[in-house]
C-alpha cells in the first residue's frame, strides 16, 4: 500500500511547470497503487490497461518478458502474489515519460512454496496517445481520471535486495 511507505522521494527535474509535475507524480502513485492491487489480484483486464503492447519487463531471475507472456502468468495462476508491501517508492519525471523505483516485500507463491523477497522494481510510465485519445471523451470532466488515462509502463526490471 502506498500509504505505507517509509519513504518518499519526489524528484522534479526543473523542465517544465513544477505543479504539473507534482499532479503528475501523485497520478502515477494512483497508477502505481492500481498496478500493485491488480498483480496481487491477478487482475488480468486491469493489467492489460496499465501495461503497453510493448512492454519488455526483466524478472529477478534476468528473463525477459513481454506484456502477454506476463498476463498468461496471472491468468493460468502460474504463480500467486500473496502480498506486496511497499517499503519505498521514488518518482523521477523525465522528457514524457515517468520513471519508478520501488522497493517491496514481495510474498509469492509458486508450485505449493511460499517464499518472502526483498525486491526492488524500476518502471517506466509512459503515455499512450492513441490510447488517452480513445479514453478520454469517455470519461468527461472527471479531471483525475483523464490525468490517468493513458499511461502505461513500457519498461520493468526487478532485482533481489541482498
Amino acid at each position: 500500500m502506498l500509504g505505507a511507505a517509509t519513504s518518499t522521494q519526489l524528484g522534479v527535474n526543473g523542465k517544465g511547470n513544477k505543479r504539473l509535475s507534482n499532479s503528475m507524480i501523485e497520478s502515477i502513485k494512483r497508477l502505481e497503487e492500481r498496478l500493485r492491487k491488480a498483480m496481487i489480484s491477478s487482475n488480468v483486464d486491469e493489467l492489460d490497461i496499465l501495461l503497453s503492447p510493448e512492454l519488455i519487463f526483466t524478472n529477478h531471475l534476468g528473463q525477459k518478458i513481454t506484456k502477454q507472456q506476463d498476463l498468461l502468468a496471472h491468468r493460468e495462476k502460474l504463480f500467486t502474489i500473496k502480498n506486496l508491501t511497499l517499503k519505498q517508492l521514488e518518482i523521477l519525471p523525465a522528457e514524457n515519460v515517468f520513471i519508478v523505483i520501488a522497493q517491496v516485500e514481495l510474498v509469492s507463491e509458486a508450485g505449493g512454496l511460499e517464499v518472502t523477497t526483498p525486491l526492488r522494481f524500476t518502471r517506466v510510465w509512459c503515455l499512450n496517445h492513441a490510447l488517452k485519445e480513445a479514453l478520454d471523451p469517455l470519461l468527461g470532466k472527471d479531471q483525475r481520471a483523464r490525468s490517468e488515462n493513458g499511461w502505461q509502463v513500457i519498461a520493468g526490471h526487478s532485482s533481489v535486495i541482498c
